[in-house]
């Protein structure tokens, strides 16, 4: 294939990675119709009609519509509040009423207006796309370099056909959400060690913060507002990833040295069929920051910036629902 030939198709697949990216923002969710989520004054998460819907039949009035809001006001402190919505839940989840518990998980998420911020209440992991309230985690992505810090290639893991979730796509090399009382440093080593036999003395050599992504999310189970702090671990060429801990399947080295591989690369990770999709603004961070995608793919380029750092540290809740 010529270069104009390559660079045509890469820049073609740039193009479907963008399309893709669009369903990430908020304003192409149900975000902006659905009922804020309030406990206690303070507004954190969205709950779509439908899941509203639901809640109604099943809750016996723990919930309050007040315009567009649905407010939780019965448990004032935190602990009472963590206690009473677990009840509630339980109950949900024996009933059958909403499908993503069924990916119980028995791990609670802070629930907080932002980041740092008190909780005022925490959530069993599964029952956050009911409520639309953030979700944080840890993502690494596990990078070859060549002697002058040019990215080669990228490991990828495959998921464990068992899991709940995207089963047996192809992911990030470790990715884990950040449970009650982890710190993102804690959370990334704890996944490293268990998904990727990555010790944490490793970690600490070859694994280095690069920022953030946030980026909303939307399917049947409901409203994902993901806002993740991203690594990458600079791996030594012939240091092989091993599973450990029952979640992944495999991992596979991508290469991305050539505009032939790159393009290759950029069709795996745009198809949901092949790649996990909530993970792939994390993979666009990476290429940009990387400089894999850059200012040469014109107006895309941008677009692709505007999905993956939306503001949804202080936007989310958006307040046209308010």
């Amino acid at each position: 294939m010529s270069d104009e030939s390559s660079s045509r198709t890469i820049g073609k697949a740039v193009r479907t990675l963008t399309r893709a990216l669009d369903a990430f923002r908020l304003e192409n969710t149900s975000a902006l119709a659905g009922l804020t989520f309030v406990v206690n004054g303070h507004p954190v998460g969205v709950i779509r009609p439908s899941e509203w819907a639901l809640l109604q039949k099943h809750t016996n009035d723990v919930f309050e519509r007040k315009q567009g809001e649905v407010h939780l006001t019965r448990w004032k402190t935190e602990p009472e509040t963590t206690r009473g919505m677990a009840k509630v839940l339980n109950d949900l989840r024996e009933k059958e009423v909403f499908p993503c518990l069924r990916g119980w998980r028995n791990e609670l998420y802070d629930v907080a207006p932002s980041y740092g911020c008190p909780a005022v209440f925490r959530i069993e992991r599964a029952a956050t796309f009911i409520f639309g309230t953030k979700r944080y985690g840890i993502d690494v992505n596990g990078c070859i370099q060549d002697e002058h810090g040019r990215l080669k290639a990228v490991w990828l893991q495959r998921r464990s056909r068992s899991k709940e979730l995207f089963p047996d796509l192809l992911d990030l090399y470790v990715s884990g959400g950040l449970a009650t009382g982890q710190t993102p440093d804690e959370c990334m080593e704890k996944e490293c060690e268990e998904e990727a036999s990555l010790s944490r003395k490793m970690c600490k050599q070859f694994v280095r913060p690069t920022g953030s992504a946030m980026y909303l999310y939307e399917d049947e189970l409901g409203i994902h507002p993901e806002i993740s702090f991203c690594y990458d671990a600079n791996l030594p060429a012939d240091l092989m990833p091993k599973p450990s801990d029952g979640e992944v399947e495999e991992f596979i080295q991508m290469p991305v040295d050539t505009e032939n591989e790159l393009r290759s690369f950029l069709e795996v990770i745009a198809d949901p069929k092949k790649f996990k999709p909530t993970s792939v603004p994390i993979v666009v961070d990476l290429l940009i920051r990387r400089g894999l995608i850059n200012g040469s793919f014109g107006a895309d380029f941008f677009r692709m910036l505007e999905v993956i750092h939306q503001p949804l540290s202080r936007t989310y809740p958006p307040r046209q629902n308010r």
